[in-house]
C-alpha cells in the first residue's frame, strides 16, 4: 500500500498491490493491483507486471547492488485504451534506491529510502510533477 502526494497539482494517489506469484530462482513475480489517480475520484487503474531481480555483487556481500526490472500492462481511469508499463529501480548496498518507471505517457524518476515500516521516496512524475510517496509493507 503507498499513499502519494503530488504537490504541484495538489493531487493525492493511492495504490494498493498484490503478489500473486513470489519471485522464483529462475522465474519472474507476479503482481497485480489497483491505481487510484486521485483518491478523491473514481479514476482507478488497475495493473499487472512481471518482475526480476538481479544481484551484483561486490567485494564483499555489504557492496551487492540489486537491479529490479519489470515490465506490464496498466489502464488509466480517464482512457479506454491499455497501455504498457516498464520501469528500473537500482538499490545500492544501502538502504536508499532510485530508477525510473514509464507508464505509457509519461516517464516518472524517484530517489527513496528503505525504513523498517516501508518507504519514503520523493518522485517527479512526468518530468514535472514533484511528490513524495510514503509506502507500507506488509
Amino acid at each position: 500500500m503507498a499513499l502519494a502526494y503530488l504537490w504541484r497539482t495538489e493531487d493525492v494517489r493511492l495504490l494498493g498491490n498484490y503478489v500473486f506469484i513470489p519471485e522464483g530462482d529462475s522465474m519472474p513475480s507476479l503482481t497485480g493491483g489497483f491505481a487510484f489517480q486521485s483518491a478523491f475520484e473514481n479514476r482507478i487503474a488497475p495493473f499487472v507486471t512481471a518482475a526480476k531481480r538481479f544481484h551484483v555483487r561486490g567485494p564483499t556481500d555489504d557492496d551487492a547492488m540489486a537491479y529490479e526490472v519489470y515490465v506490464g500492462l496498466s489502464r488509466r481511469g480517464n482512457e479506454e485504451h491499455v497501455h504498457g508499463l516498464t520501469g528500473l529501480k537500482i538499490s545500492p548496498p544501502a538502504p536508499v534506491y532510485f530508477g525510473f518507471q514509464h507508464t505509457g505517457h509519461d516517464v516518472n524518476y524517484y530517489f527513496g529510502i528503505a525504513l523498517d515500516f516501508g518507504s519514503v521516496s520523493f518522485w517527479i512524475a512526468d518530468g514535472k510533477k514533484p511528490g513524495i510517496v510514503v509506502s507500507f509493507w506488509r
